[in-house]
Protein backbone atom coordinates (compact mmCIF):
# COMPACT_ATOMS: atom_id res chain seq x y z
CA UNK A 1 0.00 0.00 0.00
CA UNK A 2 1.43 3.56 -0.98
CA UNK A 3 0.93 6.36 1.79
CA UNK A 4 0.57 9.72 0.25
CA UNK A 5 -0.75 12.74 1.68
CA UNK A 6 -4.14 12.65 0.82
CA UNK A 7 -4.25 9.44 2.32
CA UNK A 8 -3.12 11.03 5.68
CA UNK A 9 -5.59 13.61 5.84
CA UNK A 10 -8.28 11.96 5.05
CA UNK A 11 -6.99 9.50 8.40
CA UNK A 12 -6.80 12.55 10.21
CA UNK A 13 -9.77 14.24 9.42
CA UNK A 14 -11.65 11.38 10.08
CA UNK A 15 -10.22 11.02 13.56
CA UNK A 16 -11.09 14.37 14.38
CA UNK A 17 -14.77 14.27 13.22
CA UNK A 18 -15.24 11.33 15.23
CA UNK A 19 -13.15 12.66 18.17
CA UNK A 20 -14.95 16.18 17.96
CA UNK A 21 -18.38 14.87 17.33
CA UNK A 22 -18.30 12.41 20.31
CA UNK A 23 -16.73 14.93 22.48
CA UNK A 24 -18.67 18.02 21.89
CA UNK A 25 -21.80 15.30 22.80
CA UNK A 26 -19.88 13.81 26.02
CA UNK A 27 -18.81 17.55 27.53
CA UNK A 28 -21.58 19.87 25.77
CA UNK A 29 -25.23 18.11 24.94
CA UNK A 30 -27.65 17.62 27.96
CA UNK A 31 -28.16 13.90 27.56
CA UNK A 32 -28.69 11.45 29.97
CA UNK A 33 -25.95 10.27 31.40
CA UNK A 34 -25.38 7.28 29.35
CA UNK A 35 -21.70 8.15 27.95
CA UNK A 36 -19.64 6.74 30.56
CA UNK A 37 -16.51 7.51 31.68
CA UNK A 38 -15.02 4.00 30.59
CA UNK A 39 -16.82 4.76 26.80
CA UNK A 40 -15.00 8.27 27.24
CA UNK A 41 -11.45 6.72 27.42
CA UNK A 42 -11.89 3.93 25.05
CA UNK A 43 -12.74 6.79 22.36
CA UNK A 44 -9.35 8.86 23.49
CA UNK A 45 -7.06 5.56 23.89
CA UNK A 46 -8.38 4.88 20.08
CA UNK A 47 -8.16 8.48 18.39
CA UNK A 48 -4.88 8.40 20.39
CA UNK A 49 -3.22 5.28 18.66
CA UNK A 50 -4.83 6.42 15.32
CA UNK A 51 -3.03 9.82 15.43
CA UNK A 52 0.27 7.65 16.02
CA UNK A 53 -0.12 5.89 12.91
CA UNK A 54 -0.93 9.27 11.16
CA UNK A 55 2.07 10.14 12.91
CA UNK A 56 4.26 7.51 11.51
CA UNK A 57 2.45 7.85 7.74
CA UNK A 58 3.88 11.34 7.61
CA UNK A 59 7.39 10.55 8.74
CA UNK A 60 7.77 7.80 5.88
CA UNK A 61 6.83 10.07 3.49
CA UNK A 62 8.96 13.08 3.96
CA UNK A 63 11.56 13.46 1.14
CA UNK A 64 13.46 16.72 1.90
CA UNK A 65 14.67 15.60 5.09
CA UNK A 66 12.98 15.36 9.06
CA UNK A 67 13.33 18.05 11.13
CA UNK A 68 14.59 16.15 14.62
CA UNK A 69 14.34 19.18 16.47
CA UNK A 70 10.08 19.30 15.82
CA UNK A 71 10.37 15.41 17.09
CA UNK A 72 12.23 16.58 20.07
CA UNK A 73 9.47 19.49 20.82
CA UNK A 74 6.47 17.08 19.83
CA UNK A 75 7.37 15.07 22.66
CA UNK A 76 8.09 17.33 25.12
CA UNK A 77 4.32 18.90 24.05
CA UNK A 78 3.10 15.76 24.78
CA UNK A 79 4.97 14.94 28.28
CA UNK A 80 3.67 18.29 29.13
CA UNK A 81 0.23 17.23 28.44
CA UNK A 82 0.48 14.82 31.37
CA UNK A 83 -0.38 17.57 33.35
CA UNK A 84 -3.76 18.35 32.43
CA UNK A 85 -4.01 14.25 33.02
CA UNK A 86 -3.34 15.01 36.39
CA UNK A 87 -4.84 18.21 37.27
CA UNK A 88 -8.15 18.94 35.03
CA UNK A 89 -10.66 17.30 37.19
CA UNK A 90 -12.86 15.51 34.33
CA UNK A 91 -10.63 16.76 30.98
CA UNK A 92 -7.66 15.08 31.75
CA UNK A 93 -7.56 12.33 29.30
CA UNK A 94 -9.54 14.49 26.44
CA UNK A 95 -7.21 17.47 27.19
CA UNK A 96 -4.03 14.74 26.60
CA UNK A 97 -5.62 13.80 23.10
CA UNK A 98 -6.43 17.27 22.03
CA UNK A 99 -2.08 17.54 22.48
CA UNK A 100 -1.32 14.68 20.63
CA UNK A 101 -4.14 16.22 17.57
CA UNK A 102 -1.52 19.20 17.91
CA UNK A 103 1.49 17.68 17.44
CA UNK A 104 -0.13 15.78 14.32
CA UNK A 105 -1.84 18.95 13.28
CA UNK A 106 0.71 20.83 12.47
CA UNK A 107 1.68 18.56 9.06
CA UNK A 108 -2.05 18.69 7.91
CA UNK A 109 -3.45 21.15 5.39
CA UNK A 110 -5.47 23.75 7.95
CA UNK A 111 -8.17 23.91 5.66
CA UNK A 112 -9.15 20.46 5.44
CA UNK A 113 -9.42 20.45 9.12
CA UNK A 114 -11.70 23.12 9.38
CA UNK A 115 -13.99 21.98 6.76
CA UNK A 116 -14.38 18.87 9.56
CA UNK A 117 -14.70 21.22 12.17
CA UNK A 118 -17.63 22.97 10.46
CA UNK A 119 -18.88 19.81 9.67
CA UNK A 120 -19.24 18.34 13.48
CA UNK A 121 -20.06 21.39 15.31
CA UNK A 122 -22.66 22.59 12.72
CA UNK A 123 -24.05 18.98 12.95
CA UNK A 124 -24.31 19.05 16.86
CA UNK A 125 -24.97 22.49 16.96
CA UNK A 126 -28.28 22.65 15.12
CA UNK A 127 -29.42 18.80 16.34
CA UNK A 128 -29.04 19.60 19.60
CA UNK A 129 -31.12 22.73 18.76
CA UNK A 130 -33.81 20.85 16.89
CA UNK A 131 -33.93 18.18 18.85
CA UNK A 132 -34.59 20.39 21.84
CA UNK A 133 -37.54 22.69 20.32
CA UNK A 134 -39.33 18.87 19.46
CA UNK A 135 -38.96 18.10 23.22
CA UNK A 136 -36.49 15.54 23.11
CA UNK A 137 -33.33 16.91 24.73
CA UNK A 138 -34.02 18.73 27.76
CA UNK A 139 -35.05 22.40 27.19
CA UNK A 140 -32.55 23.93 30.38
CA UNK A 141 -33.26 27.21 32.21
CA UNK A 142 -30.15 28.00 34.07
CA UNK A 143 -29.87 31.10 36.31
CA UNK A 144 -26.47 33.10 35.88
CA UNK A 145 -24.69 32.67 39.36
CA UNK A 146 -22.79 35.85 39.27
CA UNK A 147 -25.62 38.39 37.15
CA UNK A 148 -29.20 36.17 37.83
CA UNK A 149 -29.74 36.61 33.92
CA UNK A 150 -32.55 33.69 33.13
CA UNK A 151 -30.60 32.32 30.29
CA UNK A 152 -32.26 28.63 27.60
CA UNK A 153 -29.13 26.44 27.44
CA UNK A 154 -31.48 25.04 23.95
CA UNK A 155 -30.33 21.39 25.08
CA UNK A 156 -27.05 22.00 25.96
CA UNK A 157 -25.93 21.16 29.45
CA UNK A 158 -24.48 24.82 30.24
CA UNK A 159 -26.00 28.02 29.14
CA UNK A 160 -23.30 29.54 27.23
CA UNK A 161 -22.11 26.28 25.23
CA UNK A 162 -24.01 26.98 22.01
CA UNK A 163 -23.03 30.53 21.97
CA UNK A 164 -19.44 29.71 22.44
CA UNK A 165 -19.84 27.10 19.69
CA UNK A 166 -21.93 29.43 16.95
CA UNK A 167 -18.92 31.62 17.90
CA UNK A 168 -15.83 28.98 16.84
CA UNK A 169 -17.81 28.16 13.94
CA UNK A 170 -18.25 31.65 12.54
CA UNK A 171 -14.74 32.17 12.87
CA UNK A 172 -14.10 28.93 11.06
CA UNK A 173 -16.42 29.56 8.19
CA UNK A 174 -15.43 32.61 7.48
CA UNK A 175 -11.34 31.75 7.04
CA UNK A 176 -12.16 28.76 5.50
CA UNK A 177 -14.47 30.51 2.75
CA UNK A 178 -12.41 33.55 2.91
CA UNK A 179 -13.22 36.07 -0.76
CA UNK A 180 -15.80 33.74 -1.89
CA UNK A 181 -17.76 34.10 1.05
CA UNK A 182 -21.39 34.92 0.06
CA UNK A 183 -23.62 38.01 1.35
CA UNK A 184 -26.79 35.10 2.05
CA UNK A 185 -23.84 32.93 4.11
CA UNK A 186 -22.94 36.42 6.09
CA UNK A 187 -26.73 36.85 6.70
CA UNK A 188 -27.15 33.59 7.49
CA UNK A 189 -24.07 33.14 10.41
CA UNK A 190 -25.71 36.75 11.62
CA UNK A 191 -28.68 35.50 12.13
CA UNK A 192 -28.35 31.95 13.83
CA UNK A 193 -25.85 34.53 16.15
CA UNK A 194 -28.31 36.31 17.30
CA UNK A 195 -31.34 34.07 17.87
CA UNK A 196 -28.77 32.43 19.76
CA UNK A 197 -28.10 35.47 21.60
CA UNK A 198 -31.29 35.88 22.64
CA UNK A 199 -32.06 32.68 23.87
CA UNK A 200 -28.54 32.83 25.71
CA UNK A 201 -27.59 35.74 26.81
CA UNK A 202 -23.88 35.50 26.41
CA UNK A 203 -22.87 38.81 25.21
CA UNK A 204 -19.28 38.18 24.66
CA UNK A 205 -19.05 35.74 22.08
CA UNK A 206 -22.28 37.62 20.13
CA UNK A 207 -20.13 40.60 19.80
CA UNK A 208 -16.96 39.37 18.90
CA UNK A 209 -18.64 37.07 16.04
CA UNK A 210 -21.24 40.10 14.90
CA UNK A 211 -17.47 42.35 14.79
CA UNK A 212 -15.90 39.66 12.18
CA UNK A 213 -18.75 38.88 10.06
CA UNK A 214 -19.16 42.88 9.62
CA UNK A 215 -15.31 42.89 9.40
CA UNK A 216 -16.14 40.36 6.49
CA UNK A 217 -19.11 42.05 4.97
CA UNK A 218 -17.62 45.28 5.03
CA UNK A 219 -14.27 43.76 2.88
CA UNK A 220 -16.21 42.07 0.49
CA UNK A 221 -18.62 44.79 -0.11
CA UNK A 222 -15.54 47.29 -0.82
CA UNK A 223 -13.33 44.38 -2.73
CA UNK A 224 -10.84 44.91 0.28
CA UNK A 225 -8.82 41.77 -0.02
CA UNK A 226 -5.87 42.46 2.18
CA UNK A 227 -7.93 44.11 4.68
CA UNK A 228 -6.25 45.40 8.14
CA UNK A 229 -3.00 42.92 7.81
CA UNK A 230 -1.68 46.18 5.43
CA UNK A 231 -1.27 48.48 8.17
CA UNK A 232 2.08 47.99 9.97
CA UNK A 233 0.63 48.43 13.78
CA UNK A 234 -2.41 45.96 13.20
CA UNK A 235 0.31 43.52 11.71
CA UNK A 236 2.06 43.77 15.12
CA UNK A 237 -1.21 43.90 17.16
CA UNK A 238 -2.21 40.23 14.78
CA UNK A 239 1.39 38.76 15.71
CA UNK A 240 1.32 39.26 19.45
CA UNK A 241 -2.48 39.13 20.01
CA UNK A 242 -1.95 36.59 22.50
CA UNK A 243 0.51 37.76 24.42
CA UNK A 244 -1.05 41.19 24.35
CA UNK A 245 -4.68 39.91 25.83
CA UNK A 246 -2.85 37.87 28.33
CA UNK A 247 -1.38 41.15 29.86
CA UNK A 248 -4.45 42.92 29.24
CA UNK A 249 -6.38 40.33 31.60
CA UNK A 250 -3.43 40.34 33.81
CA UNK A 251 -3.80 44.49 34.25
CA UNK A 252 -7.28 44.30 34.85
CA UNK A 253 -7.22 41.70 37.46
CA UNK A 254 -3.97 42.81 39.33
CA UNK A 255 -3.22 45.84 38.54
CA UNK A 256 -6.09 48.63 38.24
CA UNK A 257 -6.82 51.02 41.30
CA UNK A 258 -9.83 49.89 43.35
CA UNK A 259 -12.66 52.13 41.74
CA UNK A 260 -11.25 51.39 37.92
CA UNK A 261 -10.99 47.78 39.35
CA UNK A 262 -15.08 47.81 40.61
CA UNK A 263 -15.89 49.18 37.38
CA UNK A 264 -14.81 46.51 35.61
CA UNK A 265 -15.52 43.82 37.77
CA UNK A 266 -19.29 44.81 37.33
CA UNK A 267 -18.75 45.03 33.56
CA UNK A 268 -17.22 41.95 33.53
CA UNK A 269 -19.85 40.30 35.55
CA UNK A 270 -17.52 39.58 39.05
CA UNK A 271 -14.79 37.55 36.86
CA UNK A 272 -12.25 39.64 37.93
CA UNK A 273 -13.22 39.29 41.71
CA UNK A 274 -13.02 35.60 41.01
CA UNK A 275 -9.47 35.61 39.46
CA UNK A 276 -8.14 38.05 42.38
CA UNK A 277 -9.08 35.68 45.12
CA UNK A 278 -8.36 32.02 43.42
CA UNK A 279 -4.49 33.49 42.72
CA UNK A 280 -4.48 34.82 46.35
CA UNK A 281 -5.58 31.42 47.29
CA UNK A 282 -3.69 29.60 44.88
CA UNK A 283 -1.11 31.24 44.07
CA UNK A 284 1.25 30.28 40.54
CA UNK A 285 2.85 26.70 40.76
CA UNK A 286 5.83 25.71 38.33
CA UNK A 287 3.73 22.30 37.50
CA UNK A 288 0.20 22.97 38.19
CA UNK A 289 -1.89 21.83 40.99
CA UNK A 290 -5.18 19.97 40.86
CA UNK A 291 -8.48 22.63 42.01
CA UNK A 292 -12.35 21.80 41.90
CA UNK A 293 -13.88 24.47 40.68
CA UNK A 294 -17.42 24.97 42.44
CA UNK A 295 -20.07 26.23 39.86
CA UNK A 296 -23.28 25.68 41.70
CA UNK A 297 -23.34 27.09 44.92
CA UNK A 298 -23.09 31.02 44.09
CA UNK A 299 -21.68 31.27 47.89
CA UNK A 300 -18.82 29.36 47.18
CA UNK A 301 -18.85 29.86 43.64
CA UNK A 302 -15.18 30.07 42.68
CA UNK A 303 -14.66 29.39 38.48
CA UNK A 304 -11.72 31.18 36.63
CA UNK A 305 -13.48 32.05 33.13
CA UNK A 306 -9.89 33.38 31.93
CA UNK A 307 -8.34 30.67 29.42
CA UNK A 308 -5.05 32.27 30.02
CA UNK A 309 -5.47 32.37 34.16
CA UNK A 310 -7.37 29.09 34.16
CA UNK A 311 -3.98 27.29 32.16
CA UNK A 312 -2.11 29.69 34.59
CA UNK A 313 -3.70 28.22 37.69
CA UNK A 314 -4.42 25.02 37.17
CA UNK A 315 -1.20 23.36 34.67
CA UNK A 316 1.81 26.25 35.41
CA UNK A 317 4.13 28.29 34.67
CA UNK A 318 6.04 25.74 32.60
CA UNK A 319 3.02 24.37 30.40
CA UNK A 320 1.52 27.78 30.05
CA UNK A 321 4.82 29.90 28.85
CA UNK A 322 5.36 26.59 26.39
CA UNK A 323 1.34 27.52 25.21
CA UNK A 324 1.88 30.89 24.61
CA UNK A 325 5.06 30.50 22.91
CA UNK A 326 3.46 28.15 20.44
CA UNK A 327 0.23 30.53 20.25
CA UNK A 328 2.62 33.52 19.88
CA UNK A 329 4.12 31.56 16.90
CA UNK A 330 0.69 30.58 15.06
CA UNK A 331 0.01 34.23 14.84
CA UNK A 332 2.94 35.46 13.97
CA UNK A 333 3.04 32.94 11.16
CA UNK A 334 -0.37 34.25 9.97
CA UNK A 335 0.67 37.67 9.76
CA UNK A 336 3.64 36.83 8.35
CA UNK A 337 1.55 35.52 5.25
CA UNK A 338 -0.78 38.29 5.04
CA UNK A 339 -3.31 35.73 6.00
CA UNK A 340 -5.90 38.89 7.10
CA UNK A 341 -9.09 36.59 7.55
CA UNK A 342 -7.12 34.10 9.91
CA UNK A 343 -5.11 36.83 11.76
CA UNK A 344 -8.49 38.35 12.49
CA UNK A 345 -9.85 35.16 13.69
CA UNK A 346 -7.11 34.63 15.85
CA UNK A 347 -6.97 38.18 17.43
CA UNK A 348 -11.03 37.76 18.16
CA UNK A 349 -10.20 34.61 19.71
CA UNK A 350 -7.52 36.07 21.62
CA UNK A 351 -9.63 38.41 23.07
CA UNK A 352 -12.68 35.76 23.91
CA UNK A 353 -9.80 33.75 25.81
CA UNK A 354 -9.80 36.52 28.41
CA UNK A 355 -12.85 35.70 29.75
CA UNK A 356 -13.57 32.64 28.41
CA UNK A 357 -12.30 29.01 28.77
CA UNK A 358 -12.13 27.11 25.26
CA UNK A 359 -8.70 28.75 23.80
CA UNK A 360 -6.98 25.09 24.11
CA UNK A 361 -9.77 22.93 23.44
CA UNK A 362 -9.89 21.27 19.79
CA UNK A 363 -13.71 19.91 20.02
CA UNK A 364 -14.68 23.72 20.63
CA UNK A 365 -11.98 25.36 18.49
CA UNK A 366 -9.96 24.18 15.85
CA UNK A 367 -7.83 27.44 15.51
CA UNK A 368 -5.46 26.01 18.71
CA UNK A 369 -4.58 23.28 16.39
CA UNK A 370 -2.18 25.81 14.56
CA UNK A 371 0.32 25.62 17.30
CA UNK A 372 1.25 22.22 15.97
CA UNK A 373 2.54 24.35 12.82
CA UNK A 374 5.50 25.36 15.03
CA UNK A 375 6.49 21.61 15.25
CA UNK A 376 6.08 20.42 11.73
CA UNK A 377 8.29 17.69 10.58
CA UNK A 378 9.11 18.49 6.89
CA UNK A 379 12.43 20.45 6.84
CA UNK A 380 12.15 23.29 4.81
CA UNK A 381 13.96 22.82 1.64
CA UNK A 382 14.52 26.55 0.44
CA UNK A 383 17.94 26.85 1.67
CA UNK A 384 18.94 23.11 0.29
CA UNK A 385 17.43 24.49 -3.29
CA UNK A 386 19.33 27.48 -3.43
CA UNK A 387 22.44 26.14 -2.61
CA UNK A 388 22.09 23.34 -5.03
CA UNK A 389 21.29 26.64 -7.84
CA UNK A 390 24.67 28.07 -6.40
CA UNK A 391 26.67 25.45 -6.90
CA UNK A 392 25.37 24.38 -10.22
CA UNK A 393 25.75 28.21 -11.61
Amino acid sequence: MKINKNMITNLFCFLYFLWGTFILLYQSVNLPDIIGGTLNKMVNIFVVLGLLVCYVFILCTIKSGINFVSILGGAILISLSIIPVKYQVGLGIILFTSFVFIVVAGNIEFNKILKTFICFSSIILIATILLNKLGKIHDGVVVDLLSYRVRKSLGFKYYSYPAHIIFYLICAVIVYRKDKISYIELIVLQLLNTWIYYQTNTRASFILATLFVVYALVKKIFRWKNGLIKFKPMKILYSFSFVINFLLIWIFSFDLSPSLFNVLNKLFSGRLSLNVTNFSRYGIALFGRKITFNTSDVNFYNYVDSAYLQTLLIDGLIFFVVIMFMLTFATYKSAENNDDNLSMALLLISIFAMFDPQLIWPWYSPFCLLMGSCIKLERKSSLYNLKTKMYKS
